[in-house]
């Protein structure tokens, strides 16, 4: 393991998180500990390796944060770590997306080995998505068409992101404005057609072969 295997912990309570910390970085892993959803969602990106998360949180159920994570990226490992054992419980952490379960209290070789085995089969896998013509590098939040970089801006990048990876699935224009500019984003949603009318044009000269607009609802990627 070197620093080069990143991974997000939700974890709350400081006793737990510091324990895992610790254990983790002697094993050359690069931690990064979130305490709310909140936090998880605004520093999450797709340099992450692999993502712990608890379910009871100050802010809400880390399931929240999963079902966010997912929307964007299908493959990278996520382990809830939760005290909760009901089965319902659990059957909404897998529903949601999660990788495996473990039971609190857990012993850290127990946690290792099942990080270990996850990580073995999605290092190779997570960082590049190829769609013909198009291909989306998520390490170097690249786009390529035909081989040839299209230029994106941070925002265009996301939203090509978003629908691309979630091919066919139609998004409300207020499902876009959430998880592009946030929960909190209250502004007019013709920041939706706009950025995306840009993006259109960057990627196929204004025309609908891709990005199908769904009137008055919203959009959806089509090959």
């Amino acid at each position: 393991m070197n620093l080069s295997m990143k991974v997000l912990l939700l974890e709350d309570e400081v006793g737990i998180s510091s324990f895992i910390y610790i254990q983790l970085t002697r094993q050359f892993y690069d931690v990064v500990i979130a305490k709310t959803v909140k936090e998880a969602i605004d520093i999450y990106d797709h340099t992450y390796t692999m993502l712990l998360v608890d379910l009871m949180l100050p802010d809400g159920s880390g399931i929240e944060f999963i079902k966010h994570v997912r929307i964007s990226n299908a493959r990278i490992p996520i382990i809830v770590l939760t005290a909760l054992t009901e089965d319902d419980d659990v059957v909404e952490g897998f529903k949601a997306g999660c990788d495996d379960y473990v039971k609190k209290p857990f012993g850290i070789g127990e946690l290792m080995v099942r990080m270990k085995r996850y990580l073995n089969n999605s290092e190779q896998s997570q960082d590049v998505i190829i769609r013909e013509p198009f291909t989306l590098d998520l390490c170097n939040r690249a786009v390529r068409k035909d081989g040839v970089s299209i230029i994106l801006t941070p925002t265009e990048f996301k939203l090509f992101q978003l629908i691309f990876i979630n091919y066919e699935k139609m998004f409300t224009k207020n499902e876009i404005a959430d998880l592009i500019w946030g929960k909190d984003y209250v502004g007019d949603l013709q920041i939706v057609n706009v950025n995306m009318n840009r993006l259109r044009y960057k990627i196929d000269c204004n025309k609908e072969a891709y990005i199908k607009t769904v009137w008055g609802v919203g959009y959806r990627w089509e090959n």
